[in-house]
């Protein structure tokens, strides 16, 4: 958690968690007003780009972090790293919240998955991907395969988003 302080600063954190799951009546607008009144120095504009629907707000974090780092973040705030679907357009390379497990020992074939442990069998992912390399059992949104999905080494550093459903549905 300490390592996290020094990225958005306790207050940020504090803030974000409170407001975006009190009853999801304030919208976007007046989110970013009250949060840029209160932490004008922790929520500068060339780090963190808040954008809400009536249902799910996505902060785009510009810090380069390695996927373990930008996940552990994104819990902290109470949210999940952002999975991008087909259509959705991105800026910029980024870590989304895909990785990859080993379902046998002898083989190197990996299930895809989300962090909630759901299969992911979309058709988002780029020609020839998912990869089977051993070090590559992260995903990324990449912006020269127009979003697709790419498989990486988790230990490199990207951008992140991550986003807060403010409609969640109950887990069985």
């Amino acid at each position: 958690m300490m390592q996290l302080y020094g990225v958005c600063g306790w207050g940020f954190l504090i803030l974000v968690t409170v407001l975006l799951r009190a009853e999801a009546v304030m919208n976007c607008a007046k989110f970013i007003n009250h949060l840029m009144q209160n932490f004008p120095v922790d929520y500068p504009e060339d780090r963190y780009y808040l954008r809400c629907t009536d249902k799910r707000c996505l902060l785009h974090v510009f810090l380069e972090k390695d996927f373990f780092a930008a996940k552990r973040i994104c819990t902290q705030l109470t949210a999940e790293l952002w999975i991008p679907r087909p259509g959705e357009r991105i800026g910029y390379d980024m870590w989304i919240g895909i990785v990859g497990v080993q379902v046998n020992k002898d083989d190197m074939d990996l299930a895809w998955g989300t962090a909630d442990l759901e299969l992911v069998n979309e058709e988002n992912w780029a020609a020839l991907e998912p990869n089977h390399h051993a070090n590559a059992t992260c995903a990324i949104a990449k912006v020269s395969e127009k979003g697709r999905w790419v498989t990486q080494n988790c230990k490199r550093q990207f951008f992140f988003t991550c986003s807060f459903d403010l409609d969640p549905k109950p887990k069985p």
